[in-house]
């Protein structure tokens, strides 16, 4: 596998970073950045011949000659994303403007040795990046769930993932692909991709919650993601909302994952069938028969969409966010059904988060890969993705 390049001197990186989103005239550049015309001049011819900017024909003349556009050129360099979900994982080469250039599917499940998964994950990214034009390689960053020590980049827990307990995830990808790797939580990971090519943009303060499996939610507070000590900030699906109720696999009783996650509507719809003892449904079976108005699914999802909006209602209120994406199982329900949610968090704000509430469903097509690569890209460009 190829080695990243050397890094960027400072200069260079404002330079370049200027160049994300839209092409831009040497002039532009040196009001955004403060440097001297000369400088900019200079490390853009630089960037050119390293092949990570291009001409981009001219923009608006103010009177005098139009001036000559730079644009960044995004598939110069790559990331390595990889999103471990178990079940399965994708891997992905990303270009500096977060968009996915090839991505494969790699199977994966819980139950099997996390090494044997990891070196799999690392064969793909291998015959990824073998197709891929050629470019140098700035890093890799993998996005997981459950919980983590990420400063250590070891994943401590998955949900039921009986063998993924205490895994060196970054050691062992790092001596794999020779590379240094990130680890980010998949919510946080999502929420960056938002932040970043989704609807996000601009966005200094707002929330990315996901349910599915699991519920937890990405924080991106005053422009970067906050983590917490360890990485584990923003698992909301160990909240309490109902005190003494239903058992969570983590210990606890009462549990948001234990009657909003996927896995829950589909083990609550059985428990509240005598007539389907022990039958297995999916979740999608579960949301399908509920909008159809048959009990006791429909139960079932309104009370998951009551309790989902009242754990938002929660973390808005504890963070002052008045945007919230949501992902997963609701974002593919239709407005009228999830509208639930938002009407059971609004009910729960007071001013002025009730009056300015906005939450959406999130559009966004392999967040959790575009998004474990942004701190990858960040940390290439020079720019903080997380909070200190």
């Amino acid at each position: 596998m190829r080695r990243p390049l050397a890094a960027l001197s400072p200069n260079e990186r404002a330079v370049l970073y200027t160049l994300r989103g839209r092409a831009r005239s040497a002039a532009e550049i040196e009001r955004l950045t403060r440097l001297s015309l000369l400088t900019v001049r200079r490390h853009l011819e630089a960037l050119e011949a390293q092949g990570l900017v291009a001409p981009a024909g001219f923009g608006r003349s103010n009177g005098g000659r139009q001036p000559r556009l730079f644009a960044l050129v995004p598939d110069s360099r790559l990331a390595l994303a990889m999103h471990l979900e178990l079940p399965g994982a994708k891997v992905a080469t990303v270009g500096l403007d977060g968009r996915v250039i090839a991505a494969r599917g790699v199977p994966a499940d819980g139950a099997e040795e996390p090494p044997v998964v990891l070196n799999r994950l690392a064969d793909t990214a291998e015959a990824l990046v073998r197709g891929a034009q050629d470019g140098g390689l700035i890093g890799a960053g993998v996005a997981l769930p459950g919980y983590a020590d990420l400063p250590r980049g070891v994943s401590l827990r998955i949900g039921r993932a009986s063998a993924w307990r205490d895994v060196p995830v970054s050691d062992l990808l790092s001596r794999r692909l020779r590379l240094p790797v990130a680890l980010v939580h998949d919510t946080a990971a999502m929420a960056l991709a938002e932040a970043e090519v989704g609807e996000a943009r601009g966005q200094r303060h707002f929330a990315f919650v996901l349910a599915e499996e699991g519920i937890s939610a990405g924080l991106f507070l005053d422009g970067a993601i906050y983590q917490g000590a360890f990485g584990n900030a923003g698992l909301i699906g160990h909240m309490t909302v109902r005190p003494g109720g239903r058992d969570c696999y983590c210990g606890n009783a009462g549990c948001l994952e234990a009657y909003a996650s996927a896995r829950a509507l589909a083990q609550r719809s059985v428990e509240l069938s005598p007539k389907r003892p022990g039958r297995a449904i999916s979740s999608r079976g579960v949301v399908r028969r509920a909008l159809a108005g048959e009990e006791p699914f429909r139960t079932v999802l309104d009370e998951a969409f009551q309790l989902l909006g009242v754990a938002i209602a929660n973390l808005a209120k504890i963070l002052e966010v008045h945007t919230v994406f949501v992902g997963g199982y609701p974002a593919g329900v239709p407005d009228a059904a999830r509208a639930r949610i938002v009407e059971t968090a609004r009910a729960h704000l007071q001013p002025p988060l009730r009056v300015h509430f906005d939450l959406r469903y999130s559009r966004l097509t392999e967040a959790g890969l575009v998004g474990a690569a942004i701190p990858v890209i960040r940390r290439f460009l020079g720019v903080p993705a997380t909070a200190s």
